[in-house]
Parts: structure tokens; C-alpha cells; sequence
């Protein structure tokens, strides 16, 4: 119970963090079967600390924790720690609004959205380094997301064709859980501006609305799939969904968006 953050490492194997500081992963077979589970803390004495975004990229994981504001990087192979570091951009977060989407750009840039804080610009709070927050952790560009109606971000993915897809939730008394899928151009990103996205899906009604807050992209072209992951709260009336939605289209891959110009030294990429 409790997940959050969802990354792809390999065909059907899913890595995915959790509320209480956990690394799990799992292998989903062609039926629906689960197997090759396994668990176990970030690091010791994390537990209870509330990871709620992940990234894999190479031969590393970054973890986001939105509690502590910090982002830990692992070795992929042996899944220890290796470096950690909080950026002093974050620090002024709200507890339980902090990081809750993040992802590594092409280039090597990460992109992070706050779930709770409040950008400059009344929008929610988002961060754009210039490379590794772990080796560069003041190189960062500060702007404003523009969520509108969709809710807040609970986690974003990189698209084939270069742009972003972001996943937002929104919950009310009478209509319960709504997700909104939604499609950002990262070139578009600029120091101190609002960013904004067009949406691309809704998800509510009882069969498959929950409280997603993982997300990730597999495939490409007519084989694109989106896999949404929701977090139960450990709440035995919520449901852990692992949904995966063919896009038979797919995204527009001849339309590839330029890079985003973050300031930074070059060695942070």
C-alpha cells in the first residue's frame, strides 16, 4: 500500500517508492500475474518517510521525498545509496506539498513539481535544473505551472516525441476520485513564466477512478501504453491499481520540442 513514484526498467518490470520510504519492485506477467516482488527501505531508519517520485535513467535511480525535500540517487545495479542532497530551491515547501513529479529530460535536465507550494506566480510551484540535482543543485531555473482545473500534480513522464505528460488528482465528496492526463511542451519552460498543458484524458467513475500518483510511459507510436499506479493511502477503501491505457495513436513523434535554456556550467548535465 501506499505507492506513489512508478518507473519502467525493463519489459513488464516496474520499480515504484513508497509513503513509508520503501523500494519496491515487481514483474507483471502478459496475464496479470505479479511475481519476482521485492522490498525493501531506501535507506535505514527512512521509514515513514514519504518518497513520492522516481526516476531511472542509465545505471542510476533518484528518489524524491516530499516530507524532507531531499533527493537521494542510488546505484541501480546494487540499489544502495549513494549521494543525497536538498536542494535550497525546495526548502521552503510546505511538509505535504513538496516534490511529488519528477523527470530527466533528454539532456539530462530534471524537471520537478511541487504537489502543495505555490509559485510566484499563483501557480504550483516547479524547478527545472540544469542537470543533476545532485551534482548541481543551485543551477536551477524557478517557474509556475499552470494546473488550472485539472487538480494537483501527482507525477509526470517523459513522452517519446520530447514532451511532457503530466497526471493530476482532484477528490470530492460527491464525485470522489478524478485523474486528468495532460501534455506540456518542456520548451516552452522559462524563468519566472507560467507553463501550461493541454489535456489529453479524464478518468472518474467507480470502475477505475482512484487516487493515482505513479506514472509511466512504455512503447512508442501506435505501441505507446500509459501505466497510471495509485496510492491506497493504507486505507481499506481505497484501492493499489496498476491500469495500463493504450494510446493508438500515440504522440505526434515527427513534432519533437527543442530543449528548454536552463542556465548552469555544462558539467551539470
Amino acid at each position: 500500500g501506499g505507492l506513489s513514484g512508478l518507473a519502467l526498467t525493463g519489459d513488464r518490470r516496474f520499480l515504484m517508492t513508497g509513503d513509508r520510504g520503501s523500494l519496491i519492485g515487481i514483474t507483471l506477467a502478459p496475464g496479470g500475474a505479479v511475481r519476482d516482488i521485492a522490498i525493501r527501505p531506501l535507506l535505514p531508519g527512512w521509514r515513514g518517510i514519504d518518497s513520492e517520485a522516481i526516476v531511472v535513467a542509465d545505471t542510476r535511480i533518484w528518489v524524491a521525498s516530499e516530507q524532507r525535500h531531499d533527493i537521494l540517487r542510488l546505484s541501480a545495479s546494487e540499489g544502495t545509496p549513494v549521494d543525497r542532497v536538498r536542494p535550497r530551491a525546495m526548502r521552503g515547501w510546505p511538509g505535504n506539498g513538496g516534490a511529488e513529479a519528477m523527470l530527466r529530460l533528454p539532456d539530462g535536465r530534471f524537471l520537478i513539481l511541487a504537489e502543495g507550494a505555490r509559485g510566484r506566480a499563483a501557480g504550483t510551484a516547479a524547478l527545472l535544473f540544469a542537470g543533476d540535482p545532485i551534482a548541481c543543485p543551485d543551477a536551477v531555473t524557478a517557474f509556475d505551472y499552470d494546473a488550472r482545473d485539472m487538480g494537483r500534480v501527482t507525477d509526470a513522464a517523459l513522452l517519446p516525441d520530447g514532451r511532457v505528460l503530466l497526471l493530476h488528482r482532484k477528490v470530492g465528496p460527491l464525485r470522489g476520485w478524478r485523474s486528468t492526463l495532460a501534455i506540456a511542451d518542456p520548451a516552452a519552460i522559462g524563468a519566472g513564466a507560467i507553463w501550461r498543458s493541454e489535456p489529453l484524458a479524464r478518468i472518474a467513475g467507480y470502475a477505475l477512478a482512484e487516487n493515482y500518483e505513479g506514472l509511466a510511459i512504455s512503447g512508442s507510436g501506435a505501441a505507446t501504453r500509459i501505466w497510471l499506479l495509485s496510492d491506497d493511502n493504507f486505507n481499506g477503501l481505497q484501492r493499489t491499481l496498476l491500469l495500463g491505457l493504450d494510446w493508438p495513436q500515440g504522440p505526434r513523434t515527427s513534432e519533437r520540442p527543442r530543449a528548454p535554456r536552463v542556465p548552469g556550467p555544462s558539467r551539470c548535465r
